[in-house]
């Protein structure tokens, strides 16, 4: 259902047109290329580009992207984020893009990229030293002596700076002087920051210097390095650094302004050579699967079915010969899945990507999960204000940014399921809450929203829960049918009847056994037992079929009826539905009774009001719509899919234009 067939096609060539295959590959969009050594074969030449040319492109759009990363960072982009994100890209053709590639000097670009980028780099590196620097000499800012005696040193005097645990700072400075005798100097400084240890600068003679350090490993004695380069006094040294992180301020701003028009020149066209780089890299990749021998090039691939007769036509339409066949897929193959689907399940396929894509034989789960999916959003939400809001804010998202392809597929999920909110909310006569019975001066819509409801979640719960019981019951009966129905076309009838044709009976059972119960008619009653004691049959019978030995059968048959609990639990977990549909009403009431409560405040009660009613709402309207976008797609994946979909097989991946910033136009050449 809903997966399109594919051809396995071969092509064999003139190697002189092989660039003209790979470009009818590349504006086809919709195939995808397999790699001779896929084909089990021994490794052949490539087909086109040698390794050093691919090597040389991959380093042109390697460099070409650091330029472009860099001076983005420096670039006033006149689109915003979400516009860049959303919104449609460009076009250009390829011979537009060669056109700019030849003519611009990128190269030259990325070198001196890469130049501003090393030099900011140091410059901040050591602007960072130079802030270490003036906090170590700010605190021993009353050191009395050139700097070059803790520095370097002269013959006779050496120097240490540390810092030392206030409280062991008394005790060790005492033990350091007691050594120093009266030829050598321990100065103790208070730390500018309360919590900070305070500094040590110690100055001895040089023979006692493996004495000091034995001291010094005696104690938790913190050495600072100071640079040889400092070896005047605090003071100058203080104001040599200032100087010279001001040079290096002025420096840096020089070549951020430098960075900035660069990025103004040039960020636009980086773009489109990154994407047109990238193009010919994949180019030369895909060249390189194929296998060549000196005169012909020989391509394999898949191509949806509806689509071969396309590919066929622009082949031979080529002035170099050709020839092009084409087989079905070998039974023992597992072709690539490409979904064909009608226009109300494509904002679903996003859903079923997330799961996992489907057997090429299998089925795809999209066009059965799509209406079930939309309707428990809006259940879940059953908020027609709300509703209104989704709407018409994914409508304004759509019109603003001219979304395309993906982008606008999941935009268009919420959007179904916007609308699904507004049909369930006026059911439900959930506006905002209750915000026409909270509000005096909105009281005269009030009769209008009863007369369309029908059915009130707050006062009449039971009724909720049936509803969403019941639509449970039949989603997990539907997958039932559609295992069924799998399993029938498979040849595989004893699955098909036993698996799910027993345990269907079963839940039916259950099901006319209930409502006899309820008075609906004494005869369903008998009919759900009978149905409910068959499907018992049917399962003993059938799901011990692979034990060797009858007892093996039997016990395995018996024991399968456990499972009956597990098909309730199912049932029951879409109660869940009428939860969250409370939840939301009942937050949504709970911030219309706030507004109101503050609104008695005199002066600025209306004001405060309305802030909160404004923020309480969309706070409201987010935790909701996650809410019920998780436990919504969480019925499908445990609930739905469990009863007949397994996923294991792979989307295809056609061989197209993979760019970012840009769209590329047909190749007419």
């Amino acid at each position: 259902m809903a997966i399109a067939k594919v051809k396995k096609v071969r092509i064999i060539a003139h190697r002189d047109a092989r660039d003209d295959i790979i470009g009818i590959l590349q504006d086809m969009r919709s195939c995808e290329l397999i790699s001779e050594q896929e084909q089990g074969g021994k490794k052949k030449q490539a087909g086109g580009m040698d390794s050093d040319a691919l090597q040389h492109l991959e380093n042109e759009l390697t460099d070409l992207r650091f330029a472009l990363r860099f001076l983005e960072s420096h670039y006033d982009d006149p689109e915003n984020a979400m516009e860049r994100l959303l919104g449609a890209k460009d076009s250009y053709s390829l011979e537009e893009l060669k056109d700019l590639k030849d003519a611009a000097d990128f190269a030259s670009l990325s070198k001196e990229s890469r130049t501003l980028e090393r030099r900011l780099s140091q410059i901040n590196t050591e602007r960072g030293q130079i802030a270490s620097l003036l906090e170590t000499l700010s605190s021993i800012r009353s050191f009395p002596y050139e700097l070059s005696l803790l520095t370097t040193g002269t013959e006779r005097v050496r120097g240490v700076v540390g810092t030392i645990p206030a409280a062991q700072a008394e005790q060790f400075e005492a033990v350091i002087e007691e050594n120093l005798d009266t030829m050598g100097e321990c100065r103790r400084f208070a730390p500018e920051e309360k919590d900070a240890p305070p500094v040590v600068a110690i100055l001895y003679e040089t023979e006692k210097a493996q004495k000091i350090e034995e001291l010094l490993g005696q104690y938790p004695f913190s050495k600072v390095d100071l640079p040889q380069s400092l070896s005047g006094f605090v003071g100058d040294e203080e104001a040599r650094l200032h100087d010279r992180e001001e040079a290096l301020q002025q420096e840096r701003l020089e070549l951020e302004e430098r960075a900035a028009a660069l990025a103004d020149e040039w960020v636009p066209e980086c773009r489109k050579a990154v994407d047109y780089l990238g193009v010919l890299r994949d180019r030369g990749e895909a060249l390189n699967k194929a296998g060549r021998t000196e005169r012909t090039v020989a391509y394999t691939l898949w191509c949806p079915a509806d689509r071969l007769e396309e590919l066929e036509a622009a082949v031979s339409a080529l002035d170099l010969p050709t020839d092009l066949s084409s087989t079905d897929p070998e039974p023992d193959e597992d072709p690539p899945a490409l979904l064909r689907l009608p226009a109300y399940a494509r904002p679903c396929e996003v859903l079923t990507k997330l799961y996992g894509a489907p057997h090429y034989h299998a089925m795809d789960p999209t066009v059965p999960m799509a209406p079930f999916f939309i309707l428990f959003f809006g259940m879940c939400l059953s908020d027609a204000g709300y509703g209104v809001v989704i709407t018409g804010l994914i409508l304004l998202l759509i019109y603003k940014y001219r979304m395309e392809g993906e982008t606008r597929r999941f935009f268009n999920l919420f959007l179904f399921g916007g609308v699904s909110t507004i049909a369930v909310g006026i059911l439900c006569g959930s506006w905002l809450g209750n915000l026409f019975a909270a509000f005096p001066f909105l009281s005269f819509f009030q009769p209008v929203v009863e007369g369309i409801s029908l059915i009130n979640p707050m006062e009449d719960p039971i009724t909720y829960l049936l509803i969403a019981l019941a639509l449970g019951f039949v989603q997990v009966l539907y997958g039932l049918g559609l295992a069924f129905r799998d399993n029938w076309k498979q040849g595989d009838r004893i699955a098909a009847i036993g698996d799910q044709g027993g345990w269907g009976l079963i839940l039916i059972g259950i099901l006319l056994i209930a409502l006899g119960s309820q008075g609906v008619g004494a005869s369903f009653s008998l009919l759900g037992k009978l149905c409910a004691a068959f499907g018992a049959g049917l399962l003993v019978a059938t799901q011990g079929r692979e034990k060797p030995t009858l007892l093996g059968k039997a016990m395995t048959g018996l024991l399968s009826l456990y499972n009956v609990t597990s098909y309730i639990s199912d049932i029951l977990s879409y109660s869940r539905l009428l939860a969250l549909g409370m939840a939301t009403g009942a937050i949504a009431m709970i911030v219309n009774m706030l507004v109101t409560l503050i609104g008695d405040v005199p002066y600025v009660g209306w004001l405060i009001g309305l802030f909160v009613f404004l923020i309480g709402h969309t706070f409201s309207i987010a935790v909701n719509v996650l809410g019920a976008f998780i436990h919504s797609l969480r019925l499908q994946y445990v609930e739905f899919f469990s009863k007949f979909y397994s996923a294991g097989g792979r989307f295809m991946e056609p061989f197209e234009y993979n760019t970012k910033y840009i769209n590329i136009k047909h190749n007419k050449t």
